[in-house]
């Protein structure tokens, strides 16, 4: 595989570990919303942490609380493993998947599509990521992490030295001053 297509596989490999993170974060901030029984919410959230919580919430609100937190627990330990073992965004595939079967099975055990449908749309596009990603994995199979974070480092210095470059570019153009300013050449020797 050349070091483009690596590239590229890499950024959906990545674009999928923030999406990803992006549902545990907003995920457990629902999940202290809920427990401080406020009437706000974020979209994007994992469903089967909100349903533990409240299977367990008439038991105790801090088992309800605690076990659905466990649940996202598996999410984050997926996406910290999938930084070194990548597949572990296949696993997360596996278990977002999951979670949306049980979401669409919540939609016809209640009849009720047009209350659930951000988390439908929510959920297709997570998963969409989540399978890039997958994608990306399978791709990626043969080469080590070592090799992918080497080739991010030489296009990040590729980045950084084309930015280096217009910079050095416009302190190298000369000074546009005005025929008529008469001031003194500036002495570098005086402090």
């Amino acid at each position: 595989m050349n070091s483009d297509n690596i590239k590229k596989q890499a950024l959906n490999f990545n674009r999928s570990r923030n999406n990803l993170l992006a549902v545990i974060a907003f995920t457990l901030i629902n999940l202290i919303l809920l427990a401080l029984d406020l009437d706000l919410q974020f979209l994007f959230s994992a469903f089967v942490p909100y349903m533990l919580f409240w299977l367990f919430y008439d038991i105790s609100m801090t088992i309800g609380l605690g076990i659905a937190v466990a649940a996202l627990s598996v999410y984050l330990l997926c996406y910290f493993l999938s930084k070194r073992y990548r597949v572990f965004i296949f696993i997360a595939l596996i278990l977002f998947l999951l979670d949306f079967l049980l979401l669409i099975g919540m939609m016809l055990l209640l009849g009720s599509f047009a209350e659930f449908i951000f988390d439908l749309l929510f959920h297709t596009w997570i998963s969409f990521y989540l399978i890039t990603g997958t994608i990306a994995w399978i791709k990626l199979r043969n080469t080590t992490p070592e090799q992918v974070e080497a080739i991010r480092l030489e296009a990040e210095r590729a980045e950084q030295g084309t930015e280096l470059d217009s910079a050095l570019d416009v302190l190298a153009r000369p000074d546009e001053t005005d025929e008529n300013d008469t001031q003194e050449p500036k002495d570098d020797n005086n402090y």
